[in-house]
């Protein structure tokens, strides 16, 4: 066991019993379930995205809308998690406070 600093994941995705870390291009297994993490997270960092993904946006290089009416987000190590609708308006809320800023 160790700890890993907040701002160092990069994103979350649950997986059965466990949430997967995503930290420097590496995933960590953590048993939990994301509600749990969630309120443990800063959410002026970290937003839910999608009902098993999580991410740090910090480390958010771009949103990418898709046809359905979900999104594509593009991670600084180029990794891609999905957005689904249900949070996507939040998320887009965030990105407009991120411009103007």
């Amino acid at each position: 066991e160790f700890l890993v600093p907040a701002a160092d994941i990069e994103w979350l995705q649950a997986s059965g019993n466990y949430v997967n870390l995503r930290v420097r291009g590496r995933d960590y297994p953590l048993r939990s379930t994301m509600a749990q993490i969630e309120e443990r997270l800063d959410p002026a960092t970290f937003r839910r995205v999608h009902r098993s993904y999580m991410v740090n946006l910090d480390r958010v290089e771009r949103i990418e809308p898709i046809d359905s009416g979900d999104a594509r987000i593009v991670m600084q190590d180029g990794a891609t998690v999905p957005c689904s609708r249900r949070y996507r308006a939040a998320l887009r809320g965030d990105a407009a406070v991120s411009a103007a800023a």
